[in-house]
């Protein structure tokens, strides 16, 4: 099996408009790198930590690349500051209705 790839990131405050929707955003670069496409999933792991998946991706709509904007209830969660790196990689999985089982729906 072939790791996924990954980057590294820098937190930074989200969007006023994020803590709404539970999403995280990163750079258009990075989506490429990853490969990403919406409804795909990432996981994000902060230093000496464990790995935590399942987050949703937005793209940045603007020209800041190397951060990952978190909201402030999900940088709790994840237990990591603005200024803080984290690893960013692909889930091996998407979220999208497809891959989802049919019982569970």
């Amino acid at each position: 099996m072939v790791d996924p790839p990954r980057v590294i990131l820098t937190v930074e405050e989200s969007y006023s408009t994020d803590p709404k929707c539970g999403y995280v955003r990163i750079h258009q670069k990075a989506i490429d790198t990853l490969e990403l496409r919406a409804g795909d999933a990432i996981t994000v792991k902060p230093e000496d930590q464990q790995p935590r998946s399942g987050f949703a991706i937005r793209r940045l709509p603007w020209f800041k690349e190397g951060i990952i904007c978190i909201p402030e209830a999900i940088r709790d969660r994840l237990n990591v500051s603005v200024g803080d790196t984290v690893t960013v990689a692909h889930e091996k999985y998407s979220l999208t209705p497809e891959s989802l089982d049919d019982e569970i729906l």
